[in-house]
């Protein structure tokens, strides 16, 4: 069970590893394309909750491995800044779907959750990431204003084409539901319906607006 929860926690915790540099290139990114200075400052704030995030991860993966774990090497390589309507397409990709998906995913985990220290990091997570969220779709909003058709055409294919990848799976059983793992074909589903029932409709009230 021990080495079940370890690698399940140390997978999240790698992934808002990475996390923290990607903000970092948004915030660049952001700043040279000509956001309001609030969105960039939303999105520095976001960073450092990421931060957060990794070492809570990282503290329970150690825990329930009873080793020290932490990230290794990570590729963050440069890249040219992209156009705005690529920029709104990844930001969408990655903040309005991926943050909002990370929102539901973290409610699962809570539902069956005892352990007061897994429910307490995933609390957190949702409050974070939700306020993550929401400056997606606002970055995606303004993009949309000052980009034109062009943005619009783009985002709107992305709307078009999306879909939940499934879970992979994971021994989720017993008392390791208590500790925030949970079974993989309902955290798809539930996924799946955050989906269709919030990510689909808003954007396309966006894109009608």
């Amino acid at each position: 069970h021990r080495e079940v929860l370890a690698q399940a926690w140390l997978r999240d915790a790698l992934m808002e590893h990475a996390s923290i540099p990607a903000f970092a290139r948004v915030a660049l990114e952001l700043t040279a394309l000509g956001a309001p200075p609030e969105l960039v400052r939303r999105t520095t704030e976001a960073m450092a909750d990421e931060v957060v995030h990794a070492r809570a991860c990282f503290a329970l993966a150690s825990a329930y491995a009873g080793q020290p774990l932490g990230p290794g090497h990570l590729d963050a390589p440069p890249r040219a800044l992209p156009s705005l309507a690529a920029f709104a397409v990844e930001t969408f990709r990655e903040g309005c779907v991926g943050e909002t998906l990370a929102v539901g995913r973290a409610a699962v985990q809570l539902r069956d959750a005892t352990d007061p220290v897994v429910r307490a990091v995933l609390q957190q997570i949702i409050d974070d990431e939700t306020r993550h969220a929401e400056l997606a779709w606002d970055t995606v909003r303004w993009a949309l204003e000052v980009g034109g058709q062009e943005v619009h055409a783009a985002l709107a294919a992305e709307v078009e084409a999306l879909s939940v990848q499934e879970e992979p799976p994971a021994a989720a059983f017993g008392p390791t539901r208590g500790h925030g793992i949970p079974q993989a074909r309902e955290l798809t589903a539930a996924l799946s319906d955050l989906l269709d029932d919030v990510i689909r409709p808003t954007a396309q009230e966006l894109l009608a607006a």
